[in-house]
């Protein structure tokens, strides 16, 4: 099930699996000072295994400010790992493209753990989501 943090002043998302949704991950529009702590997003719950969100990761809108993506795991997502439109937010320490222990491939097969487009894309509306 994909989380849509309310416009409020400010949340936490923090220790979850967010995979395997139709469109975004996570959706923040609005509110601002949001904080996704150690989640697994577009992975299985071991964060070894592609189970891609249709969209993005986290998508961040325009209208968001202050968010802070910390320690997370945002790979194997149809479109961008992380799309920011906002002002001030910030990713670190996040493993991005790759399994939640940094490689890029994985299963007997090999699979791609890549995000479809960029892993973080920043850019306000005018500009394209990334790729």
């Amino acid at each position: 099930m994909p989380v849509a943090v309310p416009p409020l002043p400010s949340s936490t998302v923090s220790s979850n699996v967010i995979s395997g949704n139709e469109g975004n991950g996570v959706l923040i529009e609005g509110g601002g000072n949001h904080n996704l702590n150690l989640n697994i997003i577009g992975l299985d719950a071991n964060g070894t295994a592609a189970k891609g969100n249709g969209a993005d990761g986290v998508f961040i809108g325009e209208e968001s400010s202050g968010n802070e993506l910390r320690f997370n795991t945002i790979s194997a997502n149809a479109n961008n790992g992380v799309l920011i439109r906002g002002d001030d937010n910030a990713v670190e320490a996040s493993e991005i493209g790759t399994s939640s222990v940094g490689s890029t491939t994985t299963g007997t097969n090999g699979n791609d753990l890549g995000n479809g487009k960029a892993g973080v894309f920043v850019g306000g509306p005018g500009f394209a989501d990334g790729g």
